[in-house]
Parts: structure tokens; sequence; C-alpha cells
């Protein structure tokens, strides 16, 4: 009996530290967001994410997979009457915006400056109430084509590449959309 009970005690205590650290992920397909391990702030990121696009586009799919308390990738798909959209981003929350903008500048070679100033009814100013003092939106376009998962070109495909900075916030991903005739 000690030693199952010992047994348990040892498991409950590894899988506290594992689920801690970040090391298990939480993710689903129905688009209901997991909580993340502890970071409520990135959290209700990602829900008003989900509820923007959901405002302009049907979502067919919303993955969210957890990779720490600090940072979380989202996958999905989604259309309007216009195009159809396929997009893979990680939203990182770093402790400061120095240290948010120190990371940005060391990912941004080959992209192009869009914009330095936010979008009215930016995710950031939803989560946070105001938009932020720092913002930077960067992006590489291939505006002929994509290339697929096994790198064969896809024609009437666009394929966007972006990194954005509000504040302590890092955004980055690739987009591929496609017309709908």
């Amino acid at each position: 009996m000690r030693k199952c009970s010992t047994f348990l005690l040892a498991a409950t205590i590894v899988l506290t530290s594992v689920f801690r650290a970040g090391c298990i992920s939480s993710s689903n397909q129905n688009g209901t967001i997991p909580i993340p391990p502890s970071n409520q702030t990135l959290k209700a990121m990602v829900e008003k994410l989900h509820n923007r696009d959901s405002e302009t586009m049907t979502i067919n799919a919303w993955k969210v997979t957890w990779i720490n308390a600090y940072k979380v990738r989202i996958t999905f798909t989604a259309e309007n009457a216009t195009e159809h959209v396929s997009a893979n981003e990680t939203i990182s929350l770093f402790s400061t915006t120095d240290n948010a903008t120190n990371y940005l500048n060391s990912q941004v070679d080959g992209y192009q400056l869009e914009s330095m100033s936010p979008p009215n009814d930016s995710a950031y100013a939803r989560t946070i109430g105001h938009n932020p003092s720092i913002y930077e939106y960067w992006t590489k376009i291939n505006e002929e084509s994509a290339f697929s998962d096994t790198g064969y070109i896809l024609q009437g495909y666009s394929y966007t590449g972006y990194i954005l900075q509000a504040d302590n916030f890092v955004m980055s991903g690739d987009v591929i959309s496609r017309s709908i005739s």
C-alpha cells in the first residue's frame, strides 16, 4: 500500500511540474479556447482574435495549441464571399516591450515594414482596452503563388508571411489565400 501511494504522489508531482512548465500543451479542434497553463492576458487575446475573425469570415477550423504560458499557436481556415484563407500564427507575450522589440528586430530580415499605425479595432485594443504605444507590422508577400507543404507551387494562391509587434505582444505567421470566383 505504501509503494502505491508513493508512486501516485510522485506521478502527481511530475505531471504538475510538466503542466506548469508548459511541456504539455492543450489543443482542440472544435473552436473553444482551452485554458492555458497560467496566462489570462494571452488567453483573452486568443479569444478576441477568434471573435474579430468571426465577424468578417466564416471560420471552418480553429485549432489552438499552447506552447507555454507565454506562447500560443493558432491554425485556422476561414472564408468570406471573396476569399478562402488558411493561417498558421504564433502569438508571444513578452515580459517587456523592449524584449518584444528586440525579438522583432531579430526576425524582420527579408520583410518589408507596412505600417506603424495600429488598426482602430485591433485584437490588442479589444484585449487591453486601448491601442498599443509601439506598433509595427512587417510582411513578406508573394502575390503570384504559394508553396504547399510539399514544396509544389499552388497556382492562384497568394502567400503572406508577417510579423507584428503591439507593445509586448509579437504575432507572426503565414497566411495563404485564394480568391473565390
